[in-house]
């Protein structure tokens, strides 16, 4: 086994997580004054960042990735789950329909996000669909 290349490490050499740069990026977003609109069930880009071990990180240099917003709570924090298009069959990501194009729920990552993260509304998802996520979440905790 010593000769296999572990792929993970070696990703990570090559790309190193920018967390300088993150953090950067989340002192702008702290101090954004204004909250965007949102309403649960809508799919926004969402500056999710550059995160530890496992966690999902954003993509990209803004570290964006869509997220679907499950629950409002109030004008300034929602429960939001990281969408990939990755299609995964596994318990821990729901498979859905979005925008003509399979997309999956990484329920076992949903957080409480600040509204300030949020950037460009890239649609909604419907009530039935929103119901079965929800589900898919009860399931995972």
């Amino acid at each position: 086994m010593s000769g296999l290349i572990d792929i993970k490490n070696c990703y990570n050499l090559i790309m190193p997580k920018d967390s300088d740069g993150w953090n950067n990026r989340k002192k702008n977003l702290h101090s954004r004054e204004n909250y965007p609109r949102f309403n649960t069930g809508d799919v926004r880009c969402c500056s999710i960042g550059v995160n530890v071990g496992n966690e999902q990180d954003g993509k990209n240099r803004p570290a964006n990735r869509p997220v679907l917003i499950i629950r409002k709570f109030n004008h300034n924090l929602f429960y939001g789950v990281p969408l990939i298009t990755q299609n995964k069959n596994n318990p821990f990501y729901f498979q859905f329909e979005f925008k003509g194009r399979r997309v999956s729920a990484m329920t076992s990552q949903m957080r409480v996000l600040d509204a300030r993260r949020l950037g460009r509304r890239l649609g909604t998802v419907g009530n039935e669909t929103l119901e079965e996520i929800a589900k898919a979440i009860k399931e995972t905790f």
